[in-house]
């Protein structure tokens, strides 16, 4: 068996776990679709209130995300975030990515 170049915190159980919670997948999708290398706090933020029924106000969305959500992904290894600028990026990890493909093939309508 061939070593993974993945990082060693996104096991499979892991990639798993990151992508069983609808606000982190919707998290992940938008990372990943953007055309730029790192998105703002509050535009994640903004985009999950618009997306997620759940998150009835822009003010829970943010909480969630920077108290729940991130902390998560950033531990896991599956993004990067810059304090100092608030900027988030995403980190393209193989597996990541292929759990990413079929969760968004098998959604009913990932944004």
């Amino acid at each position: 068996m061939s070593k993974s170049k993945t990082s060693p915190r996104l096991t499979v159980s892991t990639v798993f776990e990151l992508l069983a919670n609808p606000i982190r997948r919707q998290i992940l999708y938008y990372l990943r679709k953007t055309q730029t290398d790192s998105v703002g706090r509050e535009e994640l933020a903004m985009h999950l209130f618009r997306e997620m029924e759940e998150l009835t106000s822009p003010r829970r969305a943010r909480t969630v995300l920077l108290q729940i959500h991130l902390p998560k992904l950033a531990n896991c290894g599956a993004v990067e975030i810059d304090q100092q600028n608030d900027r988030i990026r995403y980190r393209n990890e193989p597996r990541l990515e292929a759990a990413i493909d079929f969760a968004a093939d098998h959604e009913p309508t990932p944004s």
